[in-house]
This record gives structure tokens, C-alpha cells and sequence, in this order.
């Protein structure tokens, strides 16, 4: 059965990422996260001015040791992107107040932004 629509017209329908191809980030970037200081939750946003492979949005402490990962994809469409962390660790337990770097990586780039929890 044919539907009579080129792949152009699909991709126009249904385009590969959430964002019309002209409203793609320039740049890619990652915000510290808000607020900062945070003390119950904190929204971090991101843009990725490409698609990523490898792609995952991680927390560590100020000695680089591993507090939670948030995303993990094995590829991330350009666009722009927040999650809402709600200060916990991957075991569930509520972080206590200090420095922690928020990395977001991919095969091509790293990005990093500090965020302060204040309880």
C-alpha cells in the first residue's frame, strides 16, 4: 500500500527531534541548574545544538566521586531538554548540603556547571 508521501514530506510531519529544524540551539549547553543554592529540587536545563551518542547527565561530588546519574541515552535528538533532580542519590537518599558538579557528556563534547545544595 502507498501513502503517496515522500520521505521529504515525512520528515516535515514528523520531524527527528521535538523542535522545528530552524529553532535548534546554535550552541550546545548546560545551565548550573535553578534554583542555586537548591534545597529541595533543582531544574537543570540543557541544549544540544547536534544529536548525541553516548549521552549522560551525571552528578558527582567536589572529590569526583559518583552521587546520581539522571539520563542516560545511547542517543540524544538536538533540542532543548530539563530535568528536575530532586537532590536524591541513586540510592534514594537525600544529598546533604555542599558542592556538587553536574556533567553532561556525550562521544564529542563535556560540559560541567557547579551547583550548591543548601539545606
Amino acid at each position: 500500500m502507498r501513502f503517496g508521501l515522500s520521505l521529504a514530506a515525512l520528515f516535515l510531519l514528523f520531524p527527528l527531534s521535538g523542535i522545528a529544524h530552524d529553532e535548534l540551539p546554535q550552541t550546545s549547553f548546560l545551565d548550573p541548574g535553578r534554583p542555586n543554592p537548591a534545597r529541595y529540587d533543582s531544574l537543570i536545563h540543557y541544549e544540544l545544538a547536534t544529536n548525541e551518542r553516548d549521552f549522560s547527565l551525571e552528578v558527582v561530588d567536589v572529590t569526583g566521586r559518583h552521587v546520581a546519574t539522571l539520563e542516560v541515552y545511547d542517543l540524544r535528538d538536538a533540542g532543548e531538554y530539563d530535568y528536575l533532580w530532586d537532590l536524591r542519590s541513586d540510592r534514594g537518599v537525600r544529598v546533604p548540603s555542599g558542592l556538587y558538579i553536574i556533567q553532561l557528556r556525550t562521544n564529542t563534547l563535556m560540559l560541567v556547571q557547579r551547583l550548591v545544595v543548601a539545606r
